[in-house]
Parts: C-alpha cells; sequence; structure tokens
C-alpha cells in the first residue's frame, strides 16, 4: 500500500476563514504490515497574506487502508509554530486521512478535530475536507 501527494485547500470557519492548508504525504507499508512503514508526512497553514501560522512534520508509523481510503499516523519530529508560540508539540502522534477520488480527494487530519492530542496507531478522522489545491493518491491492493 502507499499514499503520495499533496493536497489542501481554503479553510471557511470563523477562526481560521481564508487560511490555506497543505498537507503533503509519502508513505508506503505492505497490507499485512501496516507498522513496518517507510515514509514521513508534513503540513503547513498559512494565513491569506502568506504568514505561516505552524509547520510540522514527522514519520509516519501506521498505515492501513482499502480501496481508495487510507489512514496513516505519525509522530511529530520537526515543528515550527511562530503564530501559535505557546503550542505544544509534545502530542505526540497524530493521524491523517486520505479519500483518492482523482481530482475530486477529501482528507481528514486528527489535529483539526481533536486538536494536538495524541491519537492511536493508525486511527484519524473521517475525510471531511474537499481537497481542491493538489492531488492524493492512494494505491493499495483490490482483494
Amino acid at each position: 500500500m502507499r499514499v503520495v501527494g499533496e493536497g489542501g485547500g481554503t479553510l471557511q470557519s470563523t477562526s481560521c476563514n481564508g487560511d490555506r492548508i497543505p498537507i503533503r504525504v509519502n508513505v508506503s507499508a505492505e497490507p499485512d504490515r501496516p507498522v513496518d512503514v517507510d515514509g514521513t508526512f508534513h503540513a503547513t497553514h498559512w494565513h491569506p497574506d502568506g504568514s505561516v501560522v505552524a509547520e510540522f512534520e514527522g514519520p509516519a508509523g501506521c498505515l492501513m487502508g482499502g480501496a481508495d481510503v487510507a489512514v496513516m499516523t505519525g509522530v511529530i519530529t520537526k515543528a515550527d509554530n511562530p503564530l501559535c508560540p505557546r503550542l505544544s508539540w509534545s502530542v505526540g502522534r497524530v493521524g491523517i486521512t486520505v479519500d483518492d477520488h482523482g481530482r475530486r480527494d477529501r482528507i481528514g487530519w486528527s489535529w483539526m478535530v481533536m486538536g494536538f492530542y495524541p491519537v492511536s496507531g493508525c486511527t484519524s478522522t473521517a475525510p471531511f475536507f474537499p481537497v481542491s489545491i493538489g492531488d492524493l493518491a492512494v494505491d493499495s491492493p483490490r482483494g
């Protein structure tokens, strides 16, 4: 199994209206060995004026999925948060979900819904966010 690409879009929420969120993943694992993972994730949160709210990345620790949907988790190992200086990055594991539909992908990320609290291995949120910039691909066995 493999998930690769970068996707995101513009947030339409009250506190972050107009902010851009791109998430990049390049992760692979054998379907029967989801914790034997190779790859990384990287996320950035930009204000409309181009300033970086937060940026973080780390190695993937788990990858599971089937058909066009994959869930990966990883631990933040490098972070910068110039506009959120009180944000702690010692959260442990975060999750990302990708629902691959060609140029109509959807993604979900745990920190948007649950804040920066650790998630269990290979868990995340439903893919709630439509990708309007970029493309993410899920390559998984069809069984």
